[in-house]
């Protein structure tokens, strides 16, 4: 996904501007505006000190990540300036044909901030090649003045789009209990068996924790690329990443177990409660939030550290909070209930929690009436004693520590080369929408160039060291990540070789999705998929031969 940033700015007077819309449609134009002139550039001496740059305006997101003829565009527009941030803003967007789209910044998505959203708002159609479009913001009933932002969108010619892009379909299998939806020629529709197979194991296993007996199917859609951490969900459907170079820690079965928790947790009145309770649970009935764990022992092990988040200030905002810390206290706040007070007290607790009051005040009454103890503070006290008599392994607190680390790099790598996928930043889409409409894009399409496609291989082998033990190569490997990160990638040295190699197969016609080092060999074995027959997966591998790497193969994927 590309992301403007005030590329050409025309900016007059003080004033500045943003929008959300309150549903997927653009509201229609009220006024025609007149375009503002530019300000005269201002004239400096050979002593003069140089002029401060202009502050940045607002964050201008485009969704899908690369736009094609047809796509149907959502746009994001974020207001950045301090003095306008408790304005509400209004936001107008002139499209290259004409169209216009308006609507009021308002505070939205998981972290509450004041945008501009406009939902799947305006199609390309045949357009192609550099087109500009002009952001205008301003204050209602306003002389203060406007910010207009002049900036480029480009449209791709179709033959450039990789597989599957061209041929995915939404199509749905039916089982008991559920529909999985996926799209036609990607990972999914190739690997179906499994995933039917992963998803049954994972709705038994959720129907049997909560007592949800629904009259309807739970519809599941993968989608062939990462959304945060790998899914999301509301009440009436599931959405589960499911792609070959899948860099999260994601196994489909907890995951599935996870996001079918948010839309069966009615099963125990646990759907009105507080994000805490709600994420909680999901995290206890999946069994762990990565990884199959003892919730208390970790959580016990965080309390080695100095993050720990108070409950008062974790209930509030909470998907603002650190997202594992905050995810780890609250499934390890459920598994206490279970502990002391069985699935009834659950049930009594989410009762409790549906109430008036702030998400603190509505956790405390949940407290109370599942443990009958008397205040927040108290159940904390309590809570935290049995927590800390719990004796985690030595290294607990280390791998706690590399843990949120590589995630929050997962995080930094999204939000700088793939915005459409950060949790808090990105839009959630309606899958169910976007299947009645034909709508594929935005959940197929991303940032697929070699560097961002090394960036993941690195995040994939720094989890999968992770996951075996391996910690001073995580560790290692986070280093090396956050260093391209932020300075770009360096000529010499792990991330340099994997860029090169994942450069090498490429041109070939394959895409990486795993590497691993072979010493014996001197190379790469590369886990790819084939462009011509997609998605067929094949192993090739890489050797240097002089200041070059040649790539061999391929052979079908054992």
């Amino acid at each position: 996904m590309w992301r403007l940033l005030l590329a050409i700015a025309l900016i007059v007077l003080s004033g500045c501007g943003f929008a959300t819309p309150t549903a997927p449609s653009p509201v229609a134009p009220t006024a025609t505006l007149t375009p503002l002139p530019p300000t005269p550039a201002p004239t400096a001496t050979p002593t003069s000190t140089p002029p401060a740059p202009e502050p940045e305006v607002a964050r201008v997101y485009s969704f899908p990540e690369r736009l094609y003829p047809g796509d149907w565009v959502s746009f994001s527009v974020e207001p950045l300036l301090p003095e306008l941030l408790e304005t509400q803003m209004q936001v107008r967007i002139d499209l290259p044909d004409g169209e216009v789209l308006e609507a009021n910044a308002l505070p939205q998505s998981l972290d509450w901030v004041s945008r501009a959203r406009f939902y799947w708002a305006w199609n390309t159609g045949e357009l192609v090649g550099a087109h500009w479009m002009t952001v205008t913001l301003s204050l209602p009933d306003s002389t203060v003045g406007q910010r207009q932002l002049v900036l480029p969108l480009t449209i791709a010619p179709p033959e450039e789009a990789l597989p599957p892009e061209l041929e995915a379909r939404w199509a749905v299998t039916y089982t008991d209990g559920f529909n999985l939806h996926y799209l036609t020629h990607s990972a999914a529709e190739r690997d179906l068996a499994y995933l039917v197979g992963e998803a049954q194991s994972a709705y038994e296993q959720v129907t049997l924790m909560l007592g949800h007996t629904d009259i309807e199917p739970v519809d599941i859609y993968l989608m062939d690329r990462v959304i945060g951490q790998g899914g999301y969900a509301s009440s009436a459907w599931v959405a589960a990443s499911y792609t070959e170079r899948l860099y999260p820690p994601v196994g489909m079965e907890r995951l599935f177990r996870h996001e079918l928790t948010h839309r069966l947790d009615s099963g125990l009145g646990c759907d009105g409660t507080p994000a805490l309770v709600r994420e909680g649970l999901a995290v206890y009935v999946a069994g762990g939030h990565y990884w199959a764990e003892s919730l208390p022992l970790k959580m016990s092990a965080l309390l080695q550290t100095e993050r720990y988040i108070p409950l008062e200030r974790l209930a509030q905002n909470f998907y603002t909070h650190q997202h594992e810390i905050s995810y780890l206290e609250a499934g390890a706040l459920v598994a206490y209930v279970v502990e002391t007070a069985g699935w009834e007290g659950v049930a009594r607790l989410c009762t409790g929690a549906r109430g008036e009051g702030d998400d603190g005040e509505r956790l405390a009454e949940g407290l109370r009436a599942a443990l009958d103890i008397e205040s927040l503070s108290a159940f904390e006290t309590v809570w935290l004693r049995w927590l800390r008599a719990l004796q985690p392994a030595a290294a607990a607190v280390t791998r706690l520590q590399l843990e949120w680390r590589l995630m929050e790099t997962l995080r930094d790598y999204q939000a700088r080369r793939d915005p459409a996928a950060h949790f808090l930043e990105g839009i959630l889409f309606d899958p169910a929408q976007a299947a009645q409409r034909g709508i594929t894009a935005d959940f197929v399409r991303r940032p697929r160039d070699a560097e961002a496609i090394a960036l993941e291989l690195l995040l994939l082998a720094a989890r999968q060291a992770l996951e075996a033990g391996r910690l001073e190569r995580s560790a290692a490997l986070l280093d090396a990540l956050e260093a391209v990160l932020l300075s770009g990638f360096p000529t010499e040295g792990e991330a340099a070789e994997v860029l090169d190699v994942v450069a090498a197969t490429l041109v070939q016609g394959y895409e990486p999705y795993h590497l691993s080092y072979d010493a014996a060999r001197a190379g790469y074995r590369i886990a790819a998929v084939d462009y011509a027959r997609w998605p067929t997966q094949v192993w090739l591998f890489a050797a240097r031969e002089g200041g070059a790497w040649r790539i061999s193969g391929p052979q079908m994927e054992e």
